[in-house]
């Protein structure tokens, strides 16, 4: 005997067939004899099929009425408790891309695919709190931690490179433009005059956006080696580009060299 969900499968495909039929119809077309018949064919077997599935569903709900319960057991009911994720720098930021990945875009989903699958409530928290407030409020420690795991990849700021945050995305600092001078002379000559001087830097913040591609199969296995994978790729391709921005961009479009910096 068919199950009652194929029975249901197999109407949803009439009422396709069907609904085909009737635009044709509808747009002002007209139905050949064959699909006049095919039509009615149709019909007949949507309200058969119809019939055989209220029968089925009127015998389980009478089986459902005469039912006995099953005794239970002396044992006490098992509790099922997800194990708690794994911490590591860089885990909430990681975890956070892997949710959003997994909701398509949708941060309710994300938020649901954080506390139930990946059972990291803080990453949860940071979405559903992103979500209210345009991404504006995602935790500080998300975005640290990233910029932390870069200064090992990143040459320049290996080399010593200081980061300095801008609140409001722009800032001006003032700098040496040019220092005093010192010169050789002979007895009893006039020493050459030198002064320091100063100007401003002004500091725009510049967004770098990383685009990593995350299958559905991989973060259905979602898990410390998983995660580490889509972490490793998000810090290869920023290290890469930042690298990049330092030495060798003009400005258009993004950062200024340290070269061209210096010159101006």
């Amino acid at each position: 005997m068919p199950h009652i969900e194929e029975l249901r499968r197999q109407r949803a495909g009439i009422n396709e067939q069907v609904q085909t039929l009737a635009t044709i119809d509808a747009s002002g077309g007209t139905l050949t004899a064959e699909q006049l018949t095919e039509f009615a064919n149709l019909q007949q077997q949507f309200t058969d099929i119809s019939a055989k599935i209220e029968r089925l569903e009127a015998a389980e709900r009478a089986a459902a009425l005469v039912a006995k319960p099953v005794k239970a057991t002396q044992q006490a009911p098992g509790i099922i408790v997800k194990q708690e994720p794994k911490q590591y720098t860089g885990a909430g930021m990681t975890r956070l891309v892997m949710s959003v990945a997994a909701g398509a875009g949708n941060l309710q989903d994300a938020a649901k695919f954080a506390s139930e699958e990946l059972n990291d409530q803080s990453v949860s928290m940071a979405i559903s709190t992103a979500a209210a407030s345009g991404g504006v409020l995602i935790p500080q420690n998300l975005h640290s931690e990233v910029i932390e795991l870069l200064s090992d990849r990143t040459i320049v700021r290996k080399l010593g490179a200081r980061p300095v945050p801008l609140p409001n995305g722009n800032m001006t600092l003032p700098r040496v433009a040019g220092g005093a001078t010192a010169s050789y002379t002979g007895e009893n000559k006039d020493a050459k005059t030198s002064e320091t001087r100063f100007d401003d830097v002004k500091l725009t913040a510049k967004t770098l956006i990383a685009m990593v591609p995350i299958s559905n199969a991989l973060i259905g296995r979602a898990g410390f080696n998983v995660e580490q994978l889509v972490l490793q790729d998000i810090l290869t391709a920023i290290s890469v580009r930042e690298d990049k921005a330092f030495m060798r961009d003009d400005g258009n479009g993004g950062m200024i060299d340290v070269k061209l910096r210096s010159m101006r």
